[in-house]
């Protein structure tokens, strides 16, 4: 269609005209506007997979620890000894020591750009500070509703419960409440870095994507409510 044969002194010439090029490169141009967003949500995609293997290997090693601890979950923070994290309680059943933390020295989301842990865990309605008390320990992995989440996509090792910390705050301005003033953290350090939504592990095991609005929401209570132990 493009191409054109002239004869020169005899001789069959194949070749573009300077218009026929700048027309196919304007529908190069145009075919790839159109498939690079495909494609980076294929990209993305793949990272979403990922995370969720990392989540179903973390908790695994949640159900190791409470095997271990007579079903009791890790403390968010043990205040009471060597002032351990979550994510470096449970490095040891995941092969590593407790100078490594699970979601920042290795098995990281994919999409986390940032370098704090990129999985926070529910904090203060399942996972407490240490130690052991009715006010502020860790609660037994099996007294956890399925319906609840443990760990989810973050901007550091905790996301702040909203049915401790309100979402009482417009911070974006959209006219939808997605931050407790007193922590002044959009969406209370939640990370919504997959498509609008973030993976979240329940205490069943299984692993879930969630919308940003059904989380806001509260869907299917996985907030969970206040309970020791």
């Amino acid at each position: 269609m493009f191409s054109k044969i002239r004869r020169i002194r005899g001789s069959k010439i194949l070749g573009f005209t300077l218009l026929e090029l700048l027309v196919v490169i304007a529908i190069i141009a145009l075919l790839a506007s159109m498939l690079l967003p495909s494609l980076s949500k294929a990209r993305e995609m793949g990272r979403r997979i990922k995370c969720v293997s990392n989540l179903r290997q973390i908790g695994l090693a949640f159900t190791m620890y409470a095997d271990d601890y007579d079903g009791w979950l890790p403390f968010y923070l043990e205040t009471s000894g060597d002032c351990l994290f979550w994510h470096q309680e449970i490095s040891p059943y995941l092969g590593k020591t407790t100078s490594e933390y699970a979601g920042k020295d290795y098995i990281r989301c994919p999409t986390s750009t940032g370098t704090d842990a990129s999985y926070g865990a529910n904090y203060y309605v399942v996972f407490g500070q240490g130690p052991v008390s009715a006010q502020n320990g860790s609660r037994r992995l099996y007294k956890v509703p399925a319906n609840v989440f443990l760990l989810g996509d973050a901007v550091t090792c905790a996301i702040h419960n909203p049915t401790q910390y309100p979402l009482n705050s417009d911070r974006d301005g959209d006219g939808i409440n997605d931050t407790n003033s007193f922590m002044a953290d959009i969406y209370n350090r939640l990370s919504i870095r997959h498509n609008e939504g973030a993976n979240f592990l329940y205490a069943d095991g299984h692993v879930k994507w969630i919308s940003l609005y059904d989380w806001i929401k509260n869907k299917d209570g996985m907030w969970g409510t206040y309970a020791r132990p």
